[in-house]
C-alpha cells in the first residue's frame, strides 16, 4: 500500500529528453524532445533538434519540467569490451593509470560485449552548472548510447536493424538483441540532409532524437528509482528538491481534497437542512393559515352564537303560545294582516353594523272598523301574564273604507 502511495506520489507525468553532443572548439549540438504520460501511454509532444546554445533550449523546452540528460561526442570516451575480458574494476580497461576520482563512468552490458562511456568530471559538472543557470532542473544523466536499452522493446525492426543517431549507430540482429555500438563523427550537413524517421510504439521520432527520447523515457518511466552512475551535488540537490516539491505538491492536494470532501459534506448536509426547512416553512405556513381559517371560523361561530344568545334562540321558547293567545283573543271586528316575533330594528345597528332586532317584541299590524273593539283587544292582552307592556304605536282610520289600520307593540321584557 505505501509503496504503492509513494509511486503515486513521485510518478513523474512528463519529462525533457535533453540530449548534448560535445564538438571541437567548445560547440555543442543540442537534440532534445518532450514526453508526456498519459493514460498510461507515453506521447511526444515536441521534438528539437540541432540548438547551438543553452539559452536557445530554454527558450524551446518548458524550463520547469524535469530533466534527463544525455551527453555524447568529444570528450565522452567509448570502449567496447568483451563480456568475458570484463574486469572487476571496468575503469582500468579503459584508463588503467589515470585517477577514477577525476572521472564519471557509464557501464551497459549487452548479450555480449560491454559499452563504457567515460567523461571528466570537470567537464559533466560544468554542463550541469550551466544548465542549472537557464533553470532546467536535471534528475539523471547517463552519457553515450546508453539509453537505447529503453528503446529496444518499442522499436519497429522491420525496416530498420541499424538505430543512428547524430553520435551513435546501434546495429541489431535477428532476435532485436544489441550487437554492436560505433560512435559516428559528427556532420551537421550529412546528418540533417540525411534525417530518418524511426517508429518508437505508435508515434515516430527522427534519429537525431532518438537517444534524447531514450533518456526522457527512461526518467518517465522509472521516476526517483532510476539508476544512475552519475550523479553531483548538483544532481542530488536537485532531485531532494524535486522530493520535497512532489511531498508539498501531495500535501496541498491531500489538503484540497479534504477540504473539497468536508465542503462536499456541508454541501449535502446543508441542502438537506435546507429542504427540511423549506418544507417546514410551507408546512409553517399551511399551518398559519389553517390556523387563521381556524380563527375565522370560530370568531364566525362565536359571533353566531353571541346573536343567538342574546336573542334568546338557545333557550326555550313560548312564541307558539304567545301566538296561540294571541289569536284566541282577537275580537271579529279586527283583522290581522301581520305578525312579527322579534322584529328587525331599523333605526339601531350593531358594531360590526350588522342589523339587531327587538328581543321580547311582538308587532302585530291590522285592520279594525271599530276603535272601542281594538281597545277590547288590548285589554284582552293584558290579561296575559308574561306580557308586560302593550300599547298601539298607530292607528290611523280611512273615512272612505270605513276602517282603520293598526300597529301594535306586545313586550313580556
Amino acid at each position: 500500500m505505501l509503496s504503492k502511495l509513494k509511486q503515486i506520489i513521485f510518478q513523474i507525468q512528463r519529462v525533457n529528453g535533453v540530449e548534448i553532443i560535445l564538438l571541437p572548439n567548445e560547440d555543442i549540438i543540442i537534440n532534445a524532445v518532450t514526453l508526456k504520460l498519459e493514460n498510461n501511454k507515453i506521447n511526444k509532444e515536441q521534438e528539437v533538434h540541432a540548438l547551438s546554445s543553452y539559452h536557445a533550449l530554454s527558450q524551446k523546452l518548458p524550463v520547469e519540467l524535469p530533466v534527463a540528460l544525455t551527453i555524447g561526442g568529444k570528450g565522452v570516451l567509448h570502449k567496447k569490451i568483451p563480456l568475458e575480458e570484463l574486469s572487476a574494476n571496468p575503469f582500468e580497461n579503459i584508463l588503467p593509470n589515470a585517477n577514477h576520482n577525476e572521472f564519471y563512468m557509464e557501464l551497459i552490458k549487452f548479450e555480449k560485449f560491454a559499452s563504457i562511456y567515460i567523461i571528466r568530471k570537470e567537464l559533466l559538472d560544468k554542463i550541469i552548472f550551466d544548465l542549472n543557470k537557464v533553470k532546467f532542473k536535471i534528475l539523471s544523466v547517463s552519457l553515450g548510447a546508453a539509453d537505447i536499452n529503453y528503446l529496444v522493446p518499442f522499436l519497429s525492426f522491420e525496416e530498420h536493424s541499424v538505430i543512428k543517431s547524430d553520435a551513435y549507430s546501434v546495429s541489431f540482429n535477428d532476435k532485436n538483441q544489441v550487437i554492436d555500438v560505433v560512435v559516428l563523427p559528427f556532420n551537421k550537413e550529412e546528418n540533417y540532409s540525411k534525417k530518418i524517421e524511426y517508429r518508437i510504439a505508435d508515434q515516430y521520432v527522427y534519429s537525431s532524437a532518438v537517444i534524447s527520447f531514450g533518456a526522457a523515457m527512461g526518467l518517465l518511466v522509472n521516476g526517483l528509482d532510476i539508476h544512475s552512475n552519475i550523479e553531483n551535488d548538483n544532481i542530488k540537490k536537485e532531485r531532494e528538491n524535486y522530493t520535497y516539491y512532489k511531498y508539498y505538491k501531495a500535501a496541498l492536494w491531500g489538503m484540497l481534497s479534504s477540504i473539497f470532501v468536508v465542503l462536499l459534506i456541508n454541501f449535502f448536509v446543508y441542502n438537506y437542512y435546507f429542504s427540511k426547512n423549506q418544507e417546514e416553512t410551507i408546512s409553517q405556513g399551511l399551518t398559519n393559515e389553517q390556523t387563521k381559517n381556524s380563527e375565522r371560523l370560530q370568531k364566525e361561530i362565536d359571533m353566531k352564537d353571541e346573536f343567538l344568545q342574546q336573542y334568546g334562540w338557545t333557550g326555550s321558547s313560548k312564541l307558539s303560545f304567545y301566538a296561540d293567545r294571541i289569536a284566541g283573543l282577537v275580537p271579529e271586528s279586527v283583522v290581522l294582516t301581520d305578525l312579527s316575533v322579534y322584529p328587525v330594528r331599523t333605526d339601531f345597528f350593531s358594531e360590526n353594523n350588522l342589523i339587531t332586532f327587538a328581543k321580547d317584541t311582538i308587532k302585530i299590524t291590522g285592520t279594525c272598523d271599530d276603535p272601542t273593539e281594538l281597545n277590547k283587544f288590548e285589554n284582552n292582552l293584558k290579561n296575559i301574564e308574561d306580557f308586560k307592556n302593550i300599547k298601539i304605536n298607530n292607528y290611523f282610520f280611512k273615512k272612505e273604507t270605513h276602517h282603520g289600520i293598526f300597529l301594535m307593540e306586545i313586550s313580556n321584557k
